[in-house]
Order: C-alpha cells, then sequence, then structure tokens
C-alpha cells in the first residue's frame, strides 16, 4: 500500500464462503458482487456471499444486480424478509460488452428539486433524462416530497418530472420519514425539514454514521449555525421548523453530499454564507455548482 496505489495478490484459488454484516454499508457487499464472478476457484464453482445481518440500503443492491445482469452476469439471491441471506454466485464469468444507457440519478437530482421548492417565490423546473423503470430507490424523493406538500408532476412517457416552486404557495409540513433504505437522502431531507411546519424525523439512521462522514453529528452541528434547532439521537435526527435560517460559514468535512444539501440551504438563509472546499461535490456531482447557477442561484467561487 502507497500514498496512491494498492497492490492485491490473490495467493490461492481456495473460495470458501465469504461472511459480510449487511447493516454497516450495501457498498461492500456491491464491490464483493462485481468483483466475485470474475474469479476461478479451483475446487467450487461458485463463491458464496453469506449476509449475517439485515441488509440497509438494499435499494442500492437491487441497482448494482440490474446493471450487472445487464453486461451478463448471474447472480442468485436468497434473502429472507430481514434481507439476511445468500448470494450465489457462479465462477469464472466475464463481462459481456455492449451499449448502456444510464439515466439520471435521482440521488443527485434531490437537490435540484430541494433548490427549486424551496423558492419563496414562483419557479418551474423541468428535470428530464429519468428512467422510471429502473431500480433506483431514491426515486423515493418524489413521493416523499408530494407527502410533506411539495407540487411535483411526474411524466413517465416524457421520463421528466416538472418541479412548482413557491414555498408560499406549497407550504411543506414535517414527517417522520424511514431512512434505511435511502441513506443517500438524509442531508438534503434534512435541509428541507428545517423549512417545512413542525418537526421532521429522520430515523433509521445509523449507518449515516459511517459515510465520508459522521453525517448525523455533521449536519446537526451545521443547521445548528444556521439557526435550526435539532435533536440529535445515535440513529435519528430530528430538524425543528426554522422561520428564518442565518448565514454562516460552513464545513462540511470534505462530505459530498453534506456540501451540496447545504448549498441549498445557503441559498434561503439571510445574509452572507461560505461553503468551505466546494470543490468536493464533483465526487458525484460535477456540474452541481453550473447547473444551480442556470437556475438563478447566486453562487461566487472564491
Amino acid at each position: 500500500l502507497t500514498e496512491e496505489t494498492l497492490t492485491i495478490k490473490r495467493k490461492s484459488k481456495k473460495c470458501t464462503t465469504i461472511e459480510i454484516q449487511g447493516d454497516i454499508s450495501s457498498q461492500f457487499v456491491s464491490a464483493l458482487l462485481m468483483v466475485c464472478p470474475l474469479l476461478i476457484c479451483k475446487k467450487n464453482d461458485h463463491i458464496t456471499i453469506e449476509i449475517t445481518s439485515p441488509l440497509i440500503s438494499y435499494p442500492y443492491i437491487i441497482i448494482t444486480l440490474d446493471v450487472l445482469n445487464s453486461f451478463g452476469i448471474n447472480i442468485q439471491e436468497s434473502l429472507d424478509e430481514l434481507k439476511v441471506g445468500k448470494y450465489l454466485i457462479t465462477c469464472g464469468q466475464k463481462y459481456r460488452g455492449q451499449t448502456y444507457e444510464i439515466p439520471g440519478d435521482f440521488s443527485s437530482i434531490s437537490f435540484i428539486i430541494a433548490a427549486a421548492i424551496l423558492s419563496p417565490e414562483d419557479s418551474n423546473v423541468i428535470i428530464t433524462n429519468l428512467n422510471f423503470e429502473k431500480p433506483q430507490g431514491d426515486q423515493k424523493i418524489i413521493k416523499i416530497l408530494q407527502e410533506m406538500g411539495a407540487k411535483i408532476e411526474v411524466d413517465r412517457e416524457k421520463n421528466s418530472i416538472t418541479v412548482n416552486g413557491n414555498l408560499k404557495k406549497y407550504p411543506l409540513t414535517g414527517l417522520d420519514i424511514d431512512i434505511r433504505e435511502n441513506p443517500d437522502l438524509f442531508p438534503i431531507l434534512s435541509i428541507i425539514g428545517a423549512f417545512a411546519k413542525g418537526k421532521t424525523e429522520l430515523y433509521n439512521a445509523s449507518s449515516l454514521r459511517d459515510k465520508e462522514s459522521d453525517r448525523i453529528l455533521i449536519i446537526a452541528r451545521e443547521l445548528g449555525k444556521l439557526g435550526v434547532i435539532v435533536e440529535e439521537k445515535e440513529d435519528k435526527l430530528t430538524i425543528y421548523h426554522c422561520d428564518n435560517l442565518k448565514g454562516a460559514n460552513i464545513n462540511h468535512e470534505n462530505d459530498h453530499r453534506v456540501a451540496m444539501a447545504f448549498t441549498v440551504a445557503c441559498l434561503y438563509a439571510e445574509g452572507f454564507s461560505q461553503i468551505l472546499d466546494i470543490e468536493i461535490v464533483k465526487d458525484s456531482y460535477p456540474n452541481f455548482i453550473e447547473d444551480i447557477k442556470k437556475l438563478g442561484a447566486k453562487v461566487e467561487l472564491i
């Protein structure tokens, strides 16, 4: 292991059952699902991945399996209702090259949707290149926001949504939201909760402690800087309505989703706000700043 390179050498072709916890991060499981089909085993013709605890963020696993299947990889899934069980993977498979169209990412557009619905004036934002048939669990953001009071129109034929902004005309009401299967929505829903009447509780969020940062801790701290009252627990965050957010210097701890979420919050905060190291958003959304500028956001890179 060097500063820039990790070299991995396989010492044998022995393949045994891989046991992995499912309640820490689905990313580890996705990584195994991608690499195991390529391995050659000396005695076995398959590799078993055993999920020993309930699998969180399961919709992201579904995305992985769907993409792998599109490229010719066969994986058998056997999970119970708690998402505990096994994956059976035939060894020595090969990825089949093909043309693959990547649909719009609902995790990323959640920030654009939020920027629109929180606008104090009339706005109309159309987001295209979406695919409602592909398994993206984070498209749940649309249903959640509609339940909170946002006006979002879905056009499945055109693969688009229209977001109508004007917080006075379409006020939001806080909800209790189970975030277990959609942890990537946690940062932006925390921000939206500050603008919603009453309180918003995001629960089953313990996995957020082990993301790019401790997202529960960081978001609670930074919301406090903006004047928002929050209650932080080990696996949940409660956000109370705030009439007027105040500008602040935001430290996102190099977490791209936290950076984007607070960029949206600061658009509607009184006074001047500064977000450090904003280039971190390029980790998942390289054109984020350019896109919100197109929507009229006053953002200056310094």
